[in-house]
Formats: structure tokens, sequence, C-alpha cells
């Protein structure tokens, strides 16, 4: 069996202890507390938690680089939203050049169709003039004979049985000799508009009717021909409406289309 203890002795030790212990107090207590730690060397430290440290913030310190991903992310947003501006800005400059190639050519085409109009109203200026003289003309002799040519004028006489035209009449410059003619033979009634002195070998010959089938002016041909270009001119094809050319003197006016 154990020994039994003395407890007088534990007492003596035990009071012993207090008289060596220091005196209660703030100081005091503060040592005794780090004495009783100290002389407790069996326990290890208390480890540290990395949690305590960082409690405070988790983000990253300022001079740490951001992650690898996160700073691709960003660099390929920056990319996109350059390539668009640059896709955009593109877009914008064909856009301007197309709007101003469309202008440049409606300019264009405007210029041409005023350059046509100009061009038909000059040729249907002439046109006109010259129609007009002849007309006049026509109704001045007439005034005076009932003819439209008068006596030395130079006119176009149809010539017939011409083997070069096969038959077509060929037309030969005349001078016109008498105006309404009366041959002695003939009955009273009877008479030709004109004797007339052909240019070719100077024979006379009459002409049975005034009319643009058997004598014609020489500037008739020509009026003719640029009434024709005139009804051609691409003028009168364009948005502009024109004016038709008046027909030709002595002709009855052309019906509208």
């Amino acid at each position: 069996p154990p020994p039994l203890i003395d407890e007088s002795s534990s007492d003596d030790s035990d009071s012993d202890e207090d008289r060596r212990r220091p005196p209660a107090g703030r100081g005091g207590q503060a040592r005794a507390a780090a004495a009783a730690d100290s002389s407790d060397g069996d326990s290890p430290p208390p480890l540290q938690s990395c949690s305590d440290s960082d409690s405070d913030s988790d983000a990253p310190p300022k001079h740490q680089k951001p992650p690898p991903g996160k700073a691709k992310g960003k660099k390929a947003s920056e990319a996109d939203a350059k390539a668009k501006a640059e896709a955009k800005a593109k877009a914008e400059k064909e856009r301007a050049k197309r709007e101003e190639a469309a202008l440049k050519a409606k300019e264009k085409k405007e210029a041409a169709d005023r350059k046509l109009r100009a061009e038909y109203e000059a040729m249907l200026k002439d046109f006109s003039d010259q129609a007009k003289a002849m007309e006049d003309a026509w109704a001045r002799n007439r005034s005076l004979t009932g003819q439209r040519f008068a006596t030395g004028e130079l006119v176009e006489a149809a010539v017939l049985s011409d083997p070069v035209n096969q038959g077509a009449p060929a037309w030969t410059l005349a001078t016109v000799k008498e105006v309404n003619y009366h041959h002695p033979a003939w009955p009273a009634w009877k008479q030709v508009p004109y004797v007339i002195a052909l240019k070719t070998d100077g024979s006379e010959t009459f002409v049975s009717a005034d009319v643009d089938r058997w004598v014609r002016s020489p500037e008739l041909a020509g009026l003719e021909e640029k009434r024709a270009n005139l009804v051609a001119h691409p003028a009168t094809r364009s948005r502009n409406q024109m004016s038709p050319p008046p027909s030709l003197p002595g002709r009855a006016p052309t019906p509208p289309a």
C-alpha cells in the first residue's frame, strides 16, 4: 500500500510557497500569469491562423499583378472594341465615298442633260427661223402671183425617168423663167405655174403643179434633214420635256404622238 501523506508537511510547503509568491496586484498578476505560462513547458505554443491576418480584405495588394486570365480577357475586350470602332469608321468612310460618287454622277448627268437641251434648242431655233423665213417669202409671193416662187428664183425640179435612181425623181437645180405661163395654143383656162430652165443643160420645161413633189426650195431638203435630226435628238428621249419641231413649210402639222 502507498505511504500515508503527512498533511502537516504539505501545509508547511504550501505556506512557504505562498510566502515566496509575489503580492497580488496588477503587475503581480501579470507576472504570475507569465510565470505560469513559462512553467508549462510541455505544451507547444498555439498556432496562428492565416485567416486572422487576411481577415481585413480578400483583395490582393496593389503591387500584386492580376491573374493572367483576367489580363488576357481585358486585352481581348479592348482589341474587340478597337476593331469595332475601326470597322465602323471604315463603313462610314465607304458610305461617304458612295454618296459622293452618286452626287458626282447625278451632277454629271444633269450637266449632260443641260448640254443636250441647249444643243436641241439651238438646232430648233435654227430650223424654226429658216422655216419661218421660207414661209414668209412664200406668203409674199402668193400675195402677188398666187404661186410660191417668183421669176428668177432658184428652185429644185424633179426630173423623171432617171436610170440611176431606178425611175425615182432626181432633183436638179433650175431657175424660174415665167410664172403662171399660158401657151397661145392652149385653151384660155389652161396655164402652168412655172416655166423653168434646168441648170444641167439649160433646157426649159413646164411645172404642172406648184407642189413639193415637182418643185421645191433648195433649202427644203436641208430643212427636212434638220427636222429629222431634231426628232432623233437624244434630248427628246430624256426626262426633259422638249418642244417638238414644227412641221415643214407647206406641210400639214404632224399630229401629236
